[in-house]
């Protein structure tokens, strides 16, 4: 997703069922327009802060 402050996306489980993970750095006007759902499954949005990859 090519939205301000997105650092990682992935696919989880909501509640036992799958649904799509969208990890945030921090909330931004941008990322109040990600979508509730995606081709029928749940997006679950999570502040994480900065995610960095371990050398």
């Amino acid at each position: 997703m090519n939205i301000p402050g997105v650092v990682g996306v992935g696919i989880g489980k909501c509640n036992k069922i799958p649904c799509i993970k969208v990890y945030l750095e921090k909330e931004t006007p941008e990322s109040k327009n990600i979508p509730k759902q995606l081709e029928g499954f749940k997006v679950d949005v999570e502040i994480t802060g900065p995610i960095e990859a371990l050398g």
